[in-house]
């Protein structure tokens, strides 16, 4: 298979020199068949998206990354070398030694399960756009909306704005959703501040319950990821 990247000189990583590193070292760091580099990357004609390039005997560099940041989590060790730091997208520390990442993650991953159940309840076909749609809904819906413990106050103290929130999620998405996260509750975007001093991984925020914009895309992009 032809393999379409670009074939100049590269630095070696071992010199720090991480902006000269292109997307043929991380193919040879990748060490992957062609078949499942030349997945294709997302292109959009009108509203539809589509993979350009899929299957057709050429990897390009923007398979490359796409591959890469689409398996975060199993290549830290190249993502660090080309960002000089920890991807910050992920729902893991990548720290043996702790295991408040995980809980989120496997909530995370119950939830997924859910919704995918409950998708499938309603005659919603895998792989559909109608599917992926209301899916992506749902887990955006999991993202914004509040923790357990954030559900319990509101209950007391806010019962009118809780009633909006399940609404919303109800209107925009399935009542059978905003009925999973009114007993589950979900990672509680929707209460966090939105005035963070720093820039913060996913994980940060969710600990820190601080997020602007980037952070909530970052946890939200997360969420998509583990889907």
């Amino acid at each position: 298979m032809v393999k379409c990247l670009n074939r100049k000189k590269e630095a070696d990583p071992a010199n720090g020199q991480r902006e000269s590193i292109s997307a043929d070292w991380i193919y040879q760091q990748l060490n992957l068949p062609d078949t499942i580099l030349d997945s294709g990357y997302s292109q959009f004609r009108g509203e539809s998206e589509y993979a350009q390039g899929k299957g057709d005997g050429c990897v390009e560099p923007a398979e490359v990354y796409r591959y890469l940041f689409g398996h975060a989590s199993e290549y830290v060790g190249i993502i660090k070398t080309l960002t000089g730091s920890l991807p910050s997208f992920v729902l893991d520390d990548f720290d043996a030694g702790t295991d408040r990442d995980k809980k989120i993650r496997d909530k995370t991953d119950r939830t997924i399960l859910a919704l995918k159940d409950i998708l499938k309840s309603r005659g919603y076909l895998e792989g559909t756009d109608a599917y992926q749609e209301m899916l992506a809904l749902g887990l955006f819906y999991f993202v914004y909306f509040p923790t357990q413990m954030q559900i319990s106050y509101r209950k007391r103290l806010q019962p009118k704005s809780l009633e909006k929130l399940a609404k919303d999620a109800a209107d925009s998405s399935l009542p059978d959703f905003a009925s999973y996260f009114l007993k589950n509750g979900g990672l509680g975007v929707v209460d966090m501040a939105g005035d963070a001093k720093k820039e913060m991984t996913a994980l940060e925020a969710i600990y820190a319950k601080n997020a602007d914009c980037t952070e909530r895309s970052k946890i939200l992009y997360a969420v998509f990821l583990q889907a």
